[in-house]
């Protein structure tokens, strides 16, 4: 969507010089909530693991399928850790 030269909506009028839209910035302390949920389950993931692969030996599919999903996306982000980056020139 395009605006004419002058619109409040403008490119040009959105802020004015020396102002972004963002005065105060990113309140201090604020923290990413998946990632303080996560905490605890990095903390025992060795523990988890070694008991939902009991389980999944034991015959629980759900387990197993949990399992298997977990070993496919650990397996996906090494090999996208692996490629290259590319570079612009």
């Amino acid at each position: 969507m395009t605006f004419a030269k002058g619109h409040e909506l403008s490119r040009d009028t959105k802020f004015r010089p020396g102002e972004t839209g963002n005065v105060r910035g990113r309140t201090r302390h604020v923290k990413n909530v998946v990632s303080e949920a996560c905490k605890p389950l990095r903390r025992h993931a060795g523990v988890l693991v070694e008991h939902a692969l009991s389980k999944a030996l034991a015959g629980d599919a759900e387990c197993l399928a949990a399992l298997l999903n977990l070993m496919s996306t650990v397996e996906y982000a090494e090999a996208v850790r692996r490629l290259p980056v590319a570079t612009q020139d």
